[in-house]
């Protein structure tokens, strides 16, 4: 179960990214792209791992939605 703590920070977290990439998306190098990428990647990434059905879950009703 995720705390309410590391929730808020990671619904935060996820606001400044992405308010980040449509405030100033259209002036990144393609360099920072493939790296903002590559970061994205990894925090969606979990969704493919078979085990931790319960994180899992918890995961998509809360920052993959927000996201």
């Amino acid at each position: 179960v995720v705390s309410r703590c590391k929730l808020d920070i990671r619904t935060r977290g996820l606001t400044v990214l992405f308010e980040i990439i449509k405030t100033h998306g259209d002036s990144f190098r393609p360099h920072w792209w493939r790296d903002l990428f590559n970061i994205l990647f990894r925090i969606f990434d979990i969704m493919k791992l078979p085990e931790h059905q319960l994180e899992k879950n918890e995961w998509m009703t809360t920052t993959c939605n927000h996201a």
